[in-house]
């Protein structure tokens, strides 16, 4: 049991990692669609809100707000910038001091229902 949820979430991680690289990505300041889950009774929801970075600077920002979701909550950042990280949360959260980039996002609830958004900066 415990390697098959670990292939599986190899699997996602692996397909997500994929999806970042070949996807367009969009430019708004404001993300809402964000809706996805394992099952339809369990779904997360989140709003994403950035802020682009100025002049080349890492003055950049990206704001997560849950809609719904079971806590405890998991982010997950693939970045261009840095190692994959792995963030515990609830409710909110705020990654800062971003340097222009794509960033794929992967936000992981209690009952391993999930969501994922890719952010340009």
């Amino acid at each position: 049991m415990i390697n098959k949820r670990l292939t599986s979430i190899i699997g996602i991680s692996s397909l997500l990692s994929i999806l970042f690289l070949l996807s367009s990505y969009r430019n708004s300041d404001t993300i809402v669609r964000v809706t996805a889950g394992i099952e339809q009774s369990s779904s997360v929801q989140v709003t994403i809100q950035k802020t682009i970075p100025t002049n080349g600077q890492s003055n950049g920002s990206i704001t997560l707000r849950v809609v719904k979701g079971v806590a405890p909550l998991t982010l997950t950042v693939f970045s261009t910038h840095s190692n994959i990280k792995n963030i515990p949360f609830s409710g909110s959260y705020t990654l800062s001091n971003l340097p222009s980039g794509d960033y794929l996002l992967v936000i992981t609830d209690a009952t391993k229902a999930f969501v994922s958004e890719q952010v340009t900066l």
